[in-house]
């Protein structure tokens, strides 16, 4: 089976976050049995080396620039432009921003040649490049790594940034756009039981698969004991509100309790980018 691929994170080295280890580790699971073709983008932290090292693992890989987009002003005007270009046209700004010409005229050549069995989605940006008339050539699936519907639904429920009204404006729009690009696949897959939860209340017409996140046991190993005594780590990036929120409550509040049981117990703090509150 030969299988089309398209990720325009570049899944490599897989180290840089949840989406690209799950990205990379399923293609080279999936290219150990077929025939895979992956279309991606290179990123500024892209090096010479992880680009062989990719094509190291995979054999057909087609790579293009970065999309370069100039300094846009960030005020109030910008904003509401892209607002209302959002509500108007029911894509995301975020998934406009890094679409790529270049990959689209590669793709639709692709389909159109006929020679792939299977199209895959890594990651529900790259819903841009599909058509919805491709349903008729080839089966098409998309691996959503998050809802971006689900995403802005928590980010209101816990008040997680500064941009409620904005967001609670982009909610049903955002809810409408995600039910509309899934019906242009054959089947979804997921990574956890959340989002299957979020997509299934969608009440999608396509089938919803979970395919979990799976840990290299060559790699990491289980240890028979924990060798390292009473020593707890926290990672995560430090601006984010809710690593925030929960590095301070366990450090001032749930920490100081098992010191109490283990006089011994340390914490590390572990994340970019800490601000004042998490320093404190």
């Amino acid at each position: 089976m030969k299988i089309l691929v398209i990720s325009s994170l570049f899944p490599y080295p897989p180290i840089q976050g949840k989406a690209q280890v799950r990205t990379f580790s399923f293609l080279k699971h999936l290219n150990t049995n077929y025939d895979i073709t992956l279309v991606t983008q290179e990123s500024e932290q892209v090096l010479e080396e992880d680009i062989d090292a990719l094509q190291a693992q995979i054999d057909n890989c087609r790579i293009f620039p970065k999309i370069t987009h100039p300094e846009n002003n960030k005020g109030f005007l910008e904003t509401a432009k892209k607002l209302g270009v959002f509500v108007q046209q029911g894509t995301p700004p975020g998934v406009r921003s890094n679409y790529s010409q270049a990959i689209q005229e590669w793709v639709d050549k692709a389909i159109a040649s006929e020679k792939f069995d299977l199209l895959l989605c890594e990651g529900s940006a790259n819903e841009i490049y599909v058509r919805p008339e491709w349903q008729q050539k080839i089966p098409m699936v998309i691996d959503i790594h998050r809802s971006v519907y689900g995403i802005y639904k928590h980010q209101i429920e816990t008040n997680a940034n500064d941009s409620g009204f904005r967001e609670q404006l982009s909610l049903p729009i955002l809810r409408r756009y995600e039910k509309q690009y899934c019906h242009k696949f054959a089947a979804v897959i997921v990574a956890n039981q959340t989002e299957q939860k979020i997509l299934k209340n969608l009440k999608l017409e396509v089938p919803i698969t979970l395919i979990p996140n799976g840990l290299n046991l060559s790699v990491f190993p289980k240890r028979p004991s924990n060798q390292s005594g009473h020593r707890i780590t926290f990672v995560g990036t430090m601006d984010k509100p809710a690593n925030i929120d929960a590095a301070r409550f366990f450090s001032l509040d749930v920490f100081p309790k098992i010191r109490q049981r283990y006089p011994d117990a340390t914490l590390d703090i572990v994340g970019s980018r800490p601000v004042p509150e998490v320093l404190e």
